[in-house]
């Protein structure tokens, strides 16, 4: 139960940023679209988007293996893992998840 509230928390959060993104691919603003046109490269959105779908791909997968070692019941091992990698957020939801009661 405890990975299925990790991958769930960790998959909602990537849905609300790709549906943010969808929505500024949509209707860029005024702004966005003169930004373009001064100077910036017309793929950098692009560029943008592609790293961020890149980090958002390692996270699930650092997820992943977090949820793994809960399974286990080895919490420590899967806070010092997220940890390691500067995930302060996925850290404190770990750290959440272990310290809740086992369901039975």
């Amino acid at each position: 139960m405890r990975a299925l509230t990790l991958s769930l928390t960790v998959t909602l959060g990537i849905a609300a940023l790709a549906t943010s993104v969808q929505a500024q691919s949509i209707a860029p603003s005024p702004s966005q679209r003169d930004a373009d046109m001064i100077g910036q490269p017309a793929d950098r959105f692009g560029m943008i988007v592609a790293a961020q779908v890149s980090r958002n791909a390692e996270r699930t997968q650092l997820a992943r293996k977090a949820a793994k070692l809960i399974n286990a019941g080895r919490c420590r091992e899967a806070t010092s893992l997220v940890r390691a990698r500067n995930d302060s957020a996925m850290a404190q939801r770990v750290s959440e998840v272990c310290a809740s009661p086992a369901e039975s």
